[in-house]
């Protein structure tokens, strides 16, 4: 339809209100909880959007509505767009009410190896204008794991278990990037942890479970003619251990399996095969909840060949997508709703 301009509004997927006005008609279309004259919703497919403050979407297109009657002559341009600021006005008032700033981990838990350093993923909405705050806590846990507060680390009241072991990628905050570093992995850091952010955007938080174990890659070995050896060390918890082969068969009296104790709680793994066949392809797999190591090998006339993997569980899934939000000046509103 020519000659018009159009202005939805939306908070959310709940309340939204649709207006264009062609020729002395104002159309108006609004869900109920912003209900004016209609409850008819009926957004076009073709439109471009803008992501206001506090979760307000300004869409700006051409598009069709119910009219809610006709204006008269006299009402300018400049009055049909008083009107349309006064009303997103009340829908950003309703929006900033309720504001919560979007929160989001990277996992639904972490896996981290005792020993090594382990990355708590978290990520939000920065406000780039004003001081973000983040504070990280672990769940039955007293002080803090790790603060940041008004631009510097605040670790006044830090639990004395992550002193000198955490830290945030500074550089990376005003991306929205809060994700804690924790060092020297130890059993006992294994939990749910909270990431909490402040700033004038709002509030939010979100949680993760970060899990901690052992495991090494196998290493697969041929201590006599027709034995294989799989061996691998440092694990937790104490793994299983299985054999499979290309020919199927059942080789459950063939294997013999010993857990040595290493140090911190750990366990080393060492499983031997009798019986392997030359021209046969053998399968050694440790596994716990949180990862597996395989090693793979095969008899051959040049000797023994070998491949090794570990494959760690961590999640992928994020328990809440981020939703960027990009602020719209008032002057971009009237630059879209002058007529052409």
């Amino acid at each position: 339809m020519g000659g018009c301009c159009y202005i939805a509004l939306a908070i959310g997927t709940t309340l939204s209100c649709i207006m264009f006005l062609q020729g002395e008609c104002l159309y108006i279309s609004c869900t109920d909880g912003l209900y004016i004259s209609s409850s008819e919703r009926k957004i076009p497919g073709n439109i471009s959007a803008l992501l206001g403050p506090s979760g307000v979407s300004l869409l700006l297109g051409a598009g069709y509505c119910v009219c809610a009657g006709s204006f008269p002559e006299q009402v300018s341009m400049i009055a049909i767009i008083i009107i349309l600021l006064l009303l997103i006005a009340l829908i950003i008032g309703l929006g900033i009410a309720g504001s919560k700033l979007t929160i989001a981990v990277t996992g639904v838990y972490t896996v981290g190896r005792i020993g090594d350093d382990a990355i708590l993923g978290c990520t939000f909405i920065p406000d780039t204008a004003q001081a973000n705050n983040i504070q990280w806590v672990k769940v039955g846990t007293s002080g803090v794991v790790y603060k940041y507060e008004n631009g510097k680390s605040v670790l006044t009241d830090q639990n004395a278990v992550f002193r000198g072991r955490t830290s945030l990628f500074i550089s990376q905050i005003i991306a929205g990037n809060a994700s804690l570093k924790l060092t020297q992995v130890k059993l006992s850091d294994a939990g749910t942890y909270k990431c909490i952010i402040s700033n004038a955007k709002g509030t939010g938080d979100d949680t993760l479970t970060f899990k901690v174990g052992g495991y090494t890659t196998v290493t697969m070995t041929r201590p006599s003619n027709d034995t294989l050896r799989c061996t691998s060390s440092d694990w937790y918890p104490k793994p299983n251990v299985t054999w499979e082969s290309t020919s199927g068969a059942n080789m459950t009296n063939a294997i013999k399996t010993s857990y040595p104790p290493a140090l911190f709680n750990l366990t080393d793994v060492t499983s031997e095969l009798s019986g392997a066949q030359l021209g046969l392809e053998y399968t050694c797999k440790i596994q716990t909840d949180l990862a597996r190591a395989l090693g793979v090998s095969m008899l051959t006339d040049y000797g023994l060949q070998t491949t090794s993997r570990l494959d760690v569980f961590n999640s992928a899934a994020p328990l809440s997508t981020p939703c960027r939000m990009i602020c719209v000046f008032l002057l971009s509103l009237l630059q879209g709703s002058v007529c052409h």
